[in-house]
């Protein structure tokens, strides 16, 4: 969902412009950040892999220890 989007009772969204007073560039503007976002998102998996440090032995020392 965006800015100029809405959620309808389906799941599916629905474009709506925004009810504020926005200039015609404005308008373009919020277009074109909707789309990064939206490309952005079908690129980042549901359950993004998250890295992380094994915590069993051997333990990570500083080299001076």
């Amino acid at each position: 969902m965006s800015v100029t989007e809405t959620a309808t009772d389906g799941g599916k969204t629905e474009t709506k412009m925004p009810t504020m007073n926005l200039s015609a560039e404005d308008t373009e503007e919020l277009r074109l950040l909707d789309a990064a976002v939206n490309r952005i998102r079908k690129q980042i998996p549901k359950t993004p892999y998250i890295m992380s440090v094994p915590y069993a032995e051997p333990r990570y020392h500083h080299p001076d220890r």
